[in-house]
């Protein structure tokens, strides 16, 4: 128990109870040893590796979110459709499951769990800060035809509407079905990162979403996300 919080290990080793179920069960569905499932539920191991929790929440009969612990239960609240990319981006943000699929405690991530966390779930890696002195963002070949005619503005100098970006990050893909979407006009650094996967998708932007300067692109590039989520790749 942490903060009043049970550890993930504790809720492992809860449902396991509640179903009745052996860690030698466990341990040979996962396809690892006894004791390392008991480490598991003691969390002696905090990180589980992204394969082994999905098929851990399958053999106990659970979703990602549940077993983290969070109480957002994206099942039943996923409204039919959003009013506005603002409250689009507001959604998104609320869920916890990319990092229940990797098993990660958002309370304890460390500057280099954070980097395993953007690397391992979020399948992007970071390349350097102050990436761009422009402001100004285009489009980048990729297997998603919905942002190959996307330009962007932000804000990167002072004035009345919003904040200034004065450090965008350069990002880019990591691992299979990671593709760079942006890049940054003067430099071809990457500023926007898309990755498709077989249990979810990911849209990682190197300058912050809200500070975009035109309405009219911020409509756009949301709904470019979004539809994205559910294309299919027609090319690697």
């Amino acid at each position: 128990m942490r903060n009043g919080k049970m550890e993930l290990g504790e809720r492992i080793k809860k449902r396991r109870k509640e179903l009745g179920i052996s860690v030698d069960f466990v341990a040979k569905e996962l396809g690892v040893s006894v004791s390392t499932v008991y480490r598991y539920e003691d969390s002696s191991i905090e990180k589980i590796p992204v394969h082994v929790f999905d098929s851990l929440c399958r053999i106990l009969q659970t979703t990602p979110t549940r077993l983290m612990g969070n109480e957002v239960d994206e099942d039943t609240i996923l409204p039919e459709n959003f009013g506005s990319p603002q409250e689009a981006m507001e959604f998104i943000l609320k869920l916890p499951t990319l990092a229940a699929y990797g098993g990660y405690d958002l309370d304890k991530l460390d500057d280099r769990k954070i980097m395993e966390f953007a690397n391992e779930i979020l399948h992007y890696t970071w390349r350097t800060g102050q990436a761009s002195v422009s402001g100004q963002v285009k489009p980048a070949a990729s297997p998603f035809p919905a942002f190959d005619t996307l330009h962007v503005e932000y804000h990167n100098t002072l004035n009345e509407n919003c904040y200034a970006v004065e450090s965008p990050d350069g990002i880019e893909p990591f691992g299979k079905g990671s593709y760079t979407i942006q890049r940054y006009g003067e430099n071809n650094i990457g500023a926007g990162i898309f990755y498709r996967g077989q249990r979810y998708n990911t849209c990682i932007l190197g300058y912050p979403f809200e500070t975009i300067k035109t309405e009219k692109q911020r409509n756009e590039l949301m709904n470019a996300i979004l539809s994205s989520f559910d294309q299919t790749i027609t090319h690697q």
